[in-house]
């Protein structure tokens, strides 16, 4: 039996995650998700750099409330992204 993928945000379909429903989506808040990149990336990226990225676009966020979230598969997008050389 195979989970049903639902589209994501840019229309492309979410990968579940391992061990969640395909329906849940793990959201991170920017501090978390900037923690979180630094830490994959082994490279030290100032806050403002990645804030300024979450504004411009170059990495996809919504807000909920008055809080911006940026949904997991987008930050892992993002981080293979910077490891392959991509500017933002």
């Amino acid at each position: 039996m195979s989970a049903k993928m639902e589209p994501g945000p840019l229309g492309k379909p979410l990968a579940p995650l391992p061990g969640r429903p395909p329906h849940k989506l793990l959201l991170l808040s920017l501090s978390n998700a900037w923690r979180i990149m630094m830490e994959r990336v082994g490279v030290n990226i100032g806050r403002s750099t990645f804030y300024r990225w979450v504004e411009s676009g170059a990495v996809f966020s919504f807000k909920i409330g008055g809080r911006l979230f940026i949904p997991w598969p987008e930050l892992e997008s993002v981080i293979r992204r910077y490891k392959a050389g991509e500017r933002f």
